[in-house]
């Protein structure tokens, strides 16, 4: 048996399997974004149906994070730090710093900016604010300082959709139910 011969032949069969593989790979992608980007637009004329007008482009992409733990500084310096290229905020106005200090263990999949902007729109109960308009949306880690009370020392920081009106800002949680 020629050995060079049939060592090519498996070489070039296993290039062609990956090519497909890879074509097979890159049409699923395709086809993927492309739906995410249409929610991304029913939800927006959603919005609009509500009353609610929307000037941010909501981002499409998926990421799985983790939990992030959090010290709180009361009397620190007031600034904003980021994890995973992501600021850690809290809800209403906190004194102090948010130190992020280590991650959970286990990531876990995040639900689309289109699904968190409908959660947002059904917490309102009908009763949506009067001009809302949707400036930016971000993907952020949230320490929701109503759970604690506004006195605790530590605290964990989940990721959360932030959207930013001209006033407010509204956090919906991200992790995927």
């Amino acid at each position: 048996m020629d050995w060079s011969k049939a060592k090519t032949i498996i070489i070039i069969a296993l290039l062609i399997t990956n090519l497909f593989m890879g074509s097979v790979y890159i049409s699923g992608y395709r086809d993927t974004m492309e739906q995410r980007q249409l929610a991304a637009e029913s939800a927006v004329e959603y919005a609009k149906l509500k009353g609610v007008i929307v000037k941010a482009e909501l981002p499409v992409e998926i990421k799985k994070l983790p939990v992030l733990f959090v010290s709180l500084d009361y009397g620190g310096e007031k600034r904003i730090n980021t994890r995973r290229g992501l600021p850690v905020e809290a809800s209403g106005d906190f004194p102090g710093e948010i130190k992020p200090e280590s991650e959970g263990d286990t990531k876990g999949q995040l639900i689309t900016a289109s699904e968190a902007l409908i959660k947002l729109l059904d917490s309102f109960k009908g009763e949506i604010p009067q001009d809302l308009v949707i400036e930016k949306v971000n993907l952020v880690y949230w320490v929701d300082m109503s759970l604690s009370g506004g006195y605790a020392l530590e605290d964990t920081a989940i990721p959360a959709w932030k959207f930013e009106s001209g006033t407010d800002c509204y956090y919906i949680e991200a992790f995927a139910e």
